[in-house]
């Protein structure tokens, strides 16, 4: 797993490559605890060159959802691909926020296969 970090005034980027396992999963879950523990209340996630996640990585979004949401704060997930989604249906009820994710990017898939370019996934 490849982790690069990027500090905004409004929120915190993390761009994750790779593979995100039972090997990288205890370094992604210290580097996002520390970025809540510095303050940070937005949270997004580029998943765009995610390999794959096992549940532990997500439980680490779920657990940042737990801690942000109730500080008026949020957690966006970009680039959620298809191929995470079925990890995502298997790590428990718990974890509609996940599903929710995955949900809201099919929806933005199927609005750019079905309209292209005039497409605005930010609506859907």
């Amino acid at each position: 797993m490849l982790l690069k970090r990027i500090d905004h005034p409004d929120a915190t980027i993390f761009h994750i490559q790779g593979r995100v396992d039972s090997v990288s999963t205890p370094e992604l879950e210290e580097r996002v605890i520390i970025c809540l523990d510095q303050g940070t209340k937005n949270l997004i996630l580029d998943f765009s060159e995610l390999d794959y996640i096992n549940s532990a990585g997500l439980r680490v979004l779920v657990m940042s959802y737990q801690r942000l949401v109730p500080l008026g704060g949020q957690v966006i997930v970009c680039g959620f691909a298809r191929r995470l989604e079925s990890t995502a249906g298997r790590i428990g009820a718990g974890c509609q926020f996940i599903r929710n994710i995955a949900e809201k990017e099919s929806r933005k898939r199927w609005m750019r296969n079905a309209c292209g370019d005039n497409a605005h996934p930010e609506r859907a």
